[in-house]
């Protein structure tokens, strides 16, 4: 199975989909990338590849996944955790491209072919060994601009059935030969944040060697999402009382709630209709941010994050304060270029009952920053 897995690697490097249909193995790519050699190999590991391709297999969900399965599960037709992002282009494109491009990177990734059907009363992931795009091309000619932001936005918020897929999907809206909006998105129980600049990278790297003829140059994919699982149980046996014990000392005793005097009082039922507020911090703020971190041997962000928990001190009068926070949780190598949720949420506590000045307080986040990322492998849903 494993030349298999090779084999499919580099005919999608090449730009070369491979597909079954009616029990056939069928393939499209440039003449000049499909070599005697490729062909052979096509044609000695047929059958192999036709089952590949064709059976889907099925894996346990990661602590993340599971978490976001239940929390769609109680709201199915919620847009909550939809991740999506658009590109503006104001270049002429040829859309059956893009669509190959997008095609060859759900072929790439196996997360972007996955669902979650519950099996024996038991979520899992089904992962198919081959899964046509979901590609739509919308025609915004007569639109204004508010008519196609308006569209965009609805497309955003098109809820995905995650028990049955595709939890990935692209959209491109056309209003003239040179002005376009590339949509994609995904269920966030598929990807992450970093996934994203994965996404971006990739979907432009195969456009460009489809335009060219060329393979792309990107290295292979080493690992799937269903191994990440399989590596985080084999940690959790090896260290997971080590990772426990820090995290039951870290948030022990009563967890406060933050109490901030907002207008209106928390509501018991989480209502999701949160908004953001956006500002930019000028170039001589940040330069001057840079330089007090410089001066206490700190990161920008450790800096950053003191700086916040002294505003919520500040405003709820709490001298115990949680703040969540994300982590990567890609330090392994082999995850690196693997498109998947891999998210460690994390908790920082700050401790104002000793008054500290801002300098000891920037040491204690500072020592917890790295502790957390030392014990960022411990799932928060076992916490």
């Amino acid at each position: 199975m494993s030349d298999v897995k090779t084999l499919l690697q580099t005919a999608c490097q090449q730009g070369i989909r491979l597909w079954p249909q009616e029990g056939k193995l069928r393939y499209r790519g440039a003449e000049h990338l499909l070599t005697p050699t490729l062909l052979e190999q096509l044609k000695t590991h047929k059958t192999a590849l036709l089952q590949a391709l064709s059976e889907p297999r099925y894996a346990p969900l990661s602590y993340g996944q599971k978490g976001l399965w239940l929390i769609q599960q109680s709201v199915p037709t919620s847009f909550v955790y939809n991740v999506s992002f658009a590109l503006r282009l104001h270049i002429p494109i040829e859309i059956g491209r893009w669509q190959e491009a997008a095609q060859l990177l759900v072929n790439r990734h196996a997360t972007l072919r996955t669902s979650f059907p519950v099996i024996d009363n038991t979520p899992m992931q089904k992962i198919a060994g081959y899964e046509p795009v979901s590609f739509t091309v919308i025609d915004g000619t007569a639109w204004s601009e508010e008519a196609l932001l308006a569209a965009v936005q609805a497309e955003h918020e098109r809820p995905f059935d995650i028990t049955a897929g595709p939890l990935f999907r692209m959209s491109l809206f056309t209003r003239t030969p040179v002005d376009h909006v590339l949509f994609v998105s995904a269920h966030h129980i598929a990807i992450d944040g970093w996934s994203i600049h994965l996404l971006i990278e990739e979907l432009r790297l195969f456009y460009q060697a489809l335009e060219q003829g060329s393979a792309a140059p990107l290295p292979p994919v080493t690992a799937d999402y269903s191994e990440y699982v399989a590596w985080q149980s084999a940690l959790l046996q090896r260290e997971g009382e080590m990772h426990w014990a820090y995290w039951k000392e870290q948030l022990s005793g009563t967890l406060p709630l933050l109490q901030l005097p907002t207008d209106y009082a928390r509501p018991a039922v989480q209502s999701y209709r949160g908004v953001s507020q956006k500002f930019q911090l000028s170039a001589d703020l940040t330069a001057q941010l840079k330089q007090v971190a410089r001066h206490y041997h700190c990161t920008l962000y450790v800096l950053l994050l003191a700086a916040y928990e002294v505003l919520l001190h500040r405003y709820s009068g709490q001298e115990d304060i949680l703040i969540g926070l994300t982590m990567a949780g890609r330090h392994h190598p082999d995850f690196a270029r693997v498109i998947g949720y891999f998210t460690s949420p994390v908790v920082a506590r700050a401790d104002f009952s000793s008054k500290p000045t801002f300098a000891q307080l920037l040491s204690q986040v500072r020592k917890q920053v790295f502790a957390a990322l030392e014990h960022q492998d411990y799932p928060f849903a076992l916490l």
